[in-house]
């Protein structure tokens, strides 16, 4: 259209078309553009429950495959909130399951200095790091195996987690949840920016 007009009526006219077609498009923008807010992000209580369930059970794989990598055959998985997260619940919204993992990340004297946690001192910890500190010429080899490991328990988890709670898990549907709109469209990102 612009280069039809820019052969008709010459460059000056051309470029007070195309000066008049931005206020035109700024002015709609601003009336009706769209804009994301964090609501958008926003898991429906059911769904945060089992994408924290899945997380958790995630980090407890991923221990187990360390422990394979590292070779520790005779290492007892602690109940342990891995991910060292602490959720706080309103009275109204209270749920059990998640003030366990809660309970397990905070110590009974929060002074005291000690989390519950994973330790320098595990028995995986170490041995990965003798593995892979005591290797001879190979150390970077272990290094890109160990992460290869790591990425292939916790890749599964991602999948699961995305599959699960996205869009059916979100508070704020298509078309009204503008993030979705973008990523479903294609106009931009992907299912993996949405989370």
């Amino acid at each position: 259209m612009v280069h039809s007009f820019y052969e008709l009526y010459g460059s000056e006219k051309a470029g007070v078309l195309l000066t008049a077609l931005a206020r035109i498009f700024s002015l709609f923008l601003q009336t009706h553009g769209m804009s994301v807010g964090l609501d958008d992000l926003v898991l429906k209580p059911k769904f945060n429950k089992e994408r924290r369930m899945t997380i958790e059970k995630c980090h407890r794989d991923g221990v187990i495959s360390a422990a394979k990598f590292a070779e520790v055959t005779s290492y007892n998985i602690q109940q342990l909130n891995y991910s060292n997260r602490v959720v706080f619940q309103s009275k109204e919204r209270f749920d059990p399951d998640i003030q366990k993992f809660t309970d397990m990340a905070l110590p009974k004297d929060p002074f005291s200095g000690q989390k519950k946690c994973m330790t320098l001192d595990d028995p995986i910890r170490v041995a990965i790091e003798q593995k892979i500190g005591q290797s001879s010429g190979n150390q970077q080899e272990l290094e890109i195996e160990f992460d290869n490991v790591m990425k292939s328990t916790m890749g599964q988890t991602t999948s699961k987690v995305l599959k699960d709670c996205i869009p059916a898990g979100l508070l704020k549907r298509f078309p009204k949840n503008l993030i979705s709109a973008m990523v479903q469209t294609g106009a931009k990102g992907g299912i993996v920016n949405q989370t």
